[in-house]
């Protein structure tokens, strides 16, 4: 839904600090520091949320925001570098400039069930029964 309130409802000056917040990213992924890479997609997500000028789609992101601010604090070996979000960022930006927003859902779903297969063969390792 957050996709595609930012295509429907994005101005210019949303897509121009996305824009920033990708650069960001680009330098986080290409040193690898996974601080910088984390609040940048923090940031992203701050961004995207405000992108959609609606208010109670940001009192519900806040909350959520702020664990992962937790978790990439407390486990930043939760860091994925691959696949790209800077990548996928720039994607989703170049899908709002053309208004598609059956495109920009479609790539955010395709996107996030590559993370979680990602996640999910990463945690199996530490999920053995006590």
């Amino acid at each position: 839904y957050l996709t595609e309130q930012v295509v429907l409802r994005a101005q210019p000056e949303d897509i121009r600090a996305l824009e920033e917040v990708i650069g960001e990213l680009r330098s986080a992924e290409r040193a690898r520091d996974t601080e910088a890479f984390m609040r940048a997609q923090v940031d992203w997500h701050t961004g995207m949320a405000g992108a959609t000028r609606n208010l109670p789609i940001r009192w519900i992101t806040n909350p959520v925001l702020q664990a992962l601010e937790g978790v990439t604090h407390n486990w930043p070996q939760l860091a994925i570098f691959e696949p790209s979000f800077a990548g996928y960022a720039g994607q989703i930006l170049d899908r709002v400039a053309a208004h598609d927003t059956e495109g920009a859902v479609a790539l955010t779903r395709r996107f996030h069930e590559t993370v979680d297969e990602t996640l999910r063969s990463f945690l199996q390792d530490f999920a053995s029964p006590i």
